[in-house]
């Protein structure tokens, strides 16, 4: 596919300007479009990146701008930028600092634009050990929080990532009668599942994927979790590889009942991760 459209997401990270440069290099896109947390994390940082951005004097980048933690706001932002006149079809979406929130309502507003799409993903060379603080109440995603019916319990399942956090505030907000937990085959998490898990009675399962592996966690999901519908009210949530996500929107795209769920923080380290593989990148 010949991308038309490139849309990205601002950070303090390295990976945000050197992977931005290198697709801008490598491609030749009519419009570009970076969304922007005006109130983001390690604001200072992030916008040395967005004022280099600026002196190159593109006519073809637009930002747009965003509030951090305010998916209201920020719908109805995407619902009137996302239209014909900003974005052409033949869309890649550079997923890797977008936060999960964001890559679920950027594909929704492609989507109701019918438009076609890839995602490209770039891994970092180092993830620190203690990547956020502060982890907020857990949100489920506007127009995908699924169907729950009041006779059924919640089954909660995770993409499993680095950051205990964030896990145990799912197990504490949503208190399910079960959960099970996707951890990454190749990139194993040190997280001690039961540390602060105060809900004993909770049946665990716990099966491997691999977020790298194109409908590994779709297929997955289908095998264990579509049988389960009928059963439980599911709520499908990523904290491992921003790959899965877009794994879990599928899959929510297919079976509506089922509800997406994110968990915010309030505070990123400032060195969350180290470097950029550019060589290193997968297309979906």
């Amino acid at each position: 596919m010949t991308y038309k459209t490139y849309i990205t997401f601002s950070s303090w990270e390295e990976r945000f300007i050197k992977t931005f440069k290198n697709d801008i290099e490598k491609n030749s896109f009519e419009k570009i479009i970076i969304l922007d947390y005006k109130n983001g994390h390690n604001f200072e940082h992030k916008n040395k990146f967005i004022e280099e951005i600026k002196l190159e004097d593109n006519d073809k980048i637009r930002f747009i701008d965003l509030e951090i933690n305010n998916d209201k706001n920020n719908w109805t932002t995407l619902n009137e930028k996302f239209n014909t006149n900003l974005i052409d079809d033949e869309v890649l979406i550079n997923i890797s600092t977008m936060p999960r929130n964001m890559i679920f309502y950027t594909l929704h507003f492609l989507d109701k634009l019918q438009y076609k799409y890839k995602t490209i993903y770039y891994t970092v060379k180092n993830h620190h050990a203690n990547l956020t603080q502060s982890p907020l109440t857990p949100r489920l995603i506007l127009q995908h929080s699924g169907e729950f019916e009041t006779n059924k319990k919640i089954l909660l399942v995770i993409a499993l990532g680095y950051d205990d956090k964030r896990l145990y505030q799912l197990y504490h907000y949503f208190e399910p009668i079960k959960t099970i937990i996707l951890s990454e085959k190749n990139h194993i998490s040190e997280i001690e599942k039961e540390i602060n898990f105060d809900f004993n009675e909770i049946e665990k399962e716990e099966y491997q994927i691999d977020s790298f592996s194109e409908n590994n966690i779709f297929n997955l999901l289908e095998e264990k979790i579509t049988p389960l519908q009928n059963k439980y009210n599911i709520i499908l949530c990523s904290l491992g590889a921003k790959l899965s996500a877009v794994e879990l929107y599928k899959y929510n795209k297919k079976y509506s009942k089922v509800a997406l769920a994110y968990v915010p923080s309030k505070d990123y380290h400032l060195n969350y991760s180290d470097g950029v593989d550019l060589g290193t990148f997968l297309i979906r």
